[in-house]
């Protein structure tokens, strides 16, 4: 596991993807939400890549919406760029799908109006969501009774 960075701790790793590994965690001080970081190694990073990062960073700063992942913090070292995000505490929408089977007309209507807006928002900053698929939609858990709400997620797709 990476080591500590500077305002979080980490607790586990819960994905793996092709720029790089994401590990639950918790801020050290209250609220200690949790969290998702993404290490990212320089190395594997182009000088494209590089230029891409910083777009995409750039473009979620601006992004802070209900229905979109919020990035909370990011930094550097010598070896990787780290990327705070909001965590999903419900999986994906691949995973939530695959698990149930069948998704309900009424449940998928809610998610596509989420998804809707989060496009909506995305587009009134120029902002192109590269990559949707249900990985890439993230849920997340208000409480037990709820259905979950649909994120647009994926740092590495705007």
């Amino acid at each position: 596991m990476p080591s500590l960075i500077d305002n979080y701790i980490l607790e586990r790793k819960v994905g793996e993807g092709t720029s790089g590994e994401v590990f639950k965690g918790k801020e050290k001080c209250k609220p200690y939400r949790p969290v998702a970081v993404k290490f990212i190694p320089k190395k594997s990073l182009s000088s494209a890549g590089r230029e891409n990062l910083l777009n995409e960073i750039s473009s979620l700063k601006k992004l802070k919406y209900n229905f979109i992942i919020q990035m909370m913090d990011f930094s550097w070292n010598d070896t990787h760029v780290y990327i705070v995000l909001e965590y999903a505490n419900a999986g994906d929408l691949s995973g939530f799908i695959k698990k149930r089977k069948v998704l309900s007309e009424s449940l998928a209507q809610i998610f596509c109006q989420q998804l809707c807006s989060a496009l909506l928002f995305m587009r009134t900053h120029n902002i192109s969501h590269m990559d949707l698929k249900p990985s890439n939609l993230l849920l997340h858990k208000f409480s037990p009774n709820r259905n979950p709400v649909l994120k647009a997620g994926n740092e590495n797709a705007f």
